[in-house]
């Protein structure tokens, strides 16, 4: 019999640590880690996830990838098929014959994403195939398109995925649940998270639970905040288990941002959650310069003059800065009234960081990566030549990576392409120094010559520099081109599952989410606890950015201060 335990918490008691903590157990008595799996809700969940596995026991990084994944990225290496994903930033260029999406005529776009909406929440919440999407579309109270066109888009859409080879990531679950698509049997299988999965996503869970022995699985229904993904907290909390954990202490959280989410949480209806009582742990036991900070600021430079170069004390912690919106727009929006966005003021301060990848299409809801700011091909041709300089020898896949940012001005005989393909000379097994690069493999340039004279270093963002040569000569002297993870700006759906030093709150909600707040019920409690999700990242200190709008900015409730939904938050804040 499978043994389920059902681990309940609220923000920072410590879920995801007691999830690894088990398995911990597990691997500690011999249970081996290729016989265990992790589902994390987001990449950056089950990169810190992997990270914390990593700490406690010498597996490789191939391992660590292989057992700690998304439920997508699972289902993607069991079903291998030879497809690209399809993304509706793809779709409609070809559903509307055009070239560049801008092209399209407002209210045909609009039409366009509303459907996809209907198409994709259709498959996820009813079932596959045109009937059970009309069944959803049915079941809409003012759907914005007619019938006819949603059978058109579909019908389209069907056929644009055939004739490419594509599948969207419905396809990918659907195709897993198929009974020719085997599960290996696991010892263990741990679900973090789970609050948000949607019907599609349990079905898999299901499935990966009748071959598994030991099943842990952890969430919490305050921070349930996909619910326009067909999210399903009512699923987690009627699971089927032999135990159930309830956490009651959160080391993450202090006194005074507890206080500030038990003020969030409450203003949602108690008949429409469950109440939890636990207490905040965090007294500071490592002695950071700032702690329990609850700060309001409209001005960015505020924060970069106190703050923002604080000493960051506490080595548990892994993101020492997290910068959080409501949308992806406003993450590092530099307002009318502003000098600079969040990036200039990093930049000019000489730190590095990473930022969540752009929506792959119109509120899909899609786990995202991050992008560090500084491209890792330039960090890799930089301590590629550094090494080159103290007459290290480096790999052949290193001298390959090196070589893709040379300008090819210093590959003699232009050789550069011939030197890049897979077959080329330069062997992956072989160890070159800088005279075999210049002897062998075309290189022309003095072992003199600083990187920045070489190299091929263009910014990703150029608005984000003032000398990006500066910036980068800066950086690797002071080593924060290998900090980038300490910093990362996020939307706050893309955080989910993270902690952090210091949040950066940014209290703008556009007009979709405002609307969404406005129309009460359950959208006004899921924007709640949106913004509880947020304020619960921070460990140490929160602080909340409220930009100052112009009026052409404010006009038609473009932008709208959230904050001021809170009476009682305000009341706690400096």
């Amino acid at each position: 019999m499978t043994e389920q335990e059902k681990i309940f918490g609220a923000p920072g008691t410590g879920k995801t640590y007691n999830l690894i903590e088990r398995l911990q157990a597990h691997l500690n008595k011999n249970c081996p880690f290729d016989q265990t799996l992790t589902l994390s809700f987001t990449r950056v969940a089950a990169r810190e996830i992997r990270a914390r596995i990593a700490s406690q026991n010498q597996f490789t990084e191939k391992q660590l990838l292989q057992n700690v994944r998304t439920i997508d990225s699972y289902l993607m290496n069991r079903i291998r098929e030879d497809k690209e994903i399809c993304y509706t930033r793809d779709f409609i260029k070809a559903f509307y014959n055009v070239e560049k999406e801008s092209t399209i005529l407002d209210h045909k776009r609009i039409s366009f994403y509303a459907a996809m909406n209907i198409l994709r929440m259709g498959r996820i919440t009813v079932g596959d195939g045109i009937e059970n999407i009309l069944k959803y579309y049915d079941g809409k109270k003012r759907p914005q398109i007619s019938r006819t066109f949603l059978i058109q888009l579909v019908e389209s859409y069907d056929n644009y995925k055939k004739n490419n080879l594509k599948m969207d990531w419905e396809d990918v679950k659907y195709k897993g649940l198929n009974s020719k698509i085997i599960f290996p049997n696991n010892i263990v299988l741990m679900i973090d998270e789970a609050q948000d999965c949607n019907r599609l996503e349990w079905l898999v869970i299901n499935k990966l639970i009748t071959v598994s022995k030991h099943v842990y699985i952890a969430g919490d229904d305050d921070q349930a905040i996909y619910r326009f993904k067909g999210g399903e907290v009512e699923t987690f909390l009627q699971l089927p288990i032999t135990t159930t954990t309830v956490l009651d202490e959160s080391p993450r959280l202090n006194e005074k941002v507890y206080n500030l989410a038990q003020d969030i949480i409450h203003y949602i209806p108690p008949e429409n959650r469950q109440e939890k009582s636990y207490k905040p742990t965090n007294i500071n036991v490592h002695k950071m310069p700032h702690f329990g900070v609850t700060k309001s600021f409209r001005n960015k430079e505020t924060l970069e003059r106190n703050y923002l170069n604080m000493e960051i004390t506490d080595p548990k912690v892994r993101i020492h800065w997290l910068f959080l919106s409501r949308v992806n727009s406003n993450l590092d929006m530099r307002y009318s009234q502003e000098i600079f966005s969040w990036s200039q003021i990093l930049a000019k301060n000489f730190f590095t960081w990473e930022q969540i990848e752009d929506s792959n299409g119109h509120s899909t809801g899609l786990e995202r990566a991050t992008i560090p700011n500084i491209p890792s091909e330039q960090i890799i041709g930089i301590e590629t030549w550094l090494k080159l300089q103290k007459g290290d020898k480096i790999s052949g896949l290193d001298v390959k990576d090196f070589y893709r940012v040379l300008p090819a001005s210093f590959i003699r005989d232009r050789k550069k392409t011939a030197l890049l393909k897979p077959d080329s000379i330069i062997l992956k097994t072989g160890h070159y120094n800088y005279d075999d690069l210049k002897t062998k493999f075309y290189f022309d340039a003095s072992i003199n010559a600083p990187w920045s004279e070489i190299l091929n270093l263009k910014p990703r963002n150029k608005d984000h520099y003032t000398n990006y040569i500066k910036y980068l000569e800066t950086v690797v002297k002071n080593g924060n081109h290998k900090k980038s993870k300490n910093i990362l700006m996020s939307t706050i759906h893309g955080a989910k599952g993270l902690e952090a030093a210091n949040v950066v709150l940014n209290t703008d909600w556009t007009k979709k989410s405002y609307m969404s707040y406005c129309r009460g019920g359950v959208w006004k409690d899921d924007e709640i606890r949106i913004f509880y999700v947020a304020v619960t990242r921070a460990k140490h200190n929160i602080f909340f950015y409220q930009p100052e709008f112009s009026y052409g900015e404010y006009k038609g409730m473009y932008h709208n201060n959230f904050l001021t939904k809170f009476p009682k938050v305000n009341g706690r804040i400096r």
